[in-house]
């Protein structure tokens, strides 16, 4: 009896999606890694703003980080810290405060290209999700 190997076709198909798949897990675990930068980043950046004042004793801070990329596999990395403050005001309210940092991974490493502040009641539900996720 023999043993009937697969066709071209079916052995073809399947190696496609073998290297898709280890394409993907790459990329995936390469983003992990950019998140981690980014994280550390994120750690960095308030701990100097509290240095220098920005973020004011008594005020709570959290951070946020995401990275990702302009196209799969070959894009150019880019993400987004965003930092989190609280306090509490006169009468019992809190007020919230919301930095956008953005940046692109270039050479020299992450590198900012903008960044955003809001203090409106715009920023108030994202500010909420994070504290209560940070705790």
């Amino acid at each position: 009896m023999r043993t009937r190997l697969p066709s071209r076709r079916l052995a073809l198909l399947l190696g496609l999606l073998l290297a898709i798949v280890v394409v993907g897990v790459g990329e995936g675990v390469h983003l992990a890694w950019l998140d981690q930068e980014l994280e550390a980043l994120a750690e960095h950046e308030m701990s100097r703003m509290r240095k220098e004042g920005v973020i004011a004793p008594g005020q709570d801070a959290v951070a946020e980080a995401a990275a990702a990329k302009q196209w799969p596999v070959f894009g150019q990395p880019f993400g987004k810290v965003t930092l989190y403050t609280r306090i509490d005001g006169k009468g019992g309210s809190t007020r919230y405060g919301m930095l956008d940092l953005h940046y692109e991974r270039r050479d020299s490493g992450w590198v900012q290209t903008e960044s955003g502040y809001c203090m409106g009641r715009e920023c108030v539900p994202a500010a909420t999700r994070a504290f209560a996720a940070a705790e």
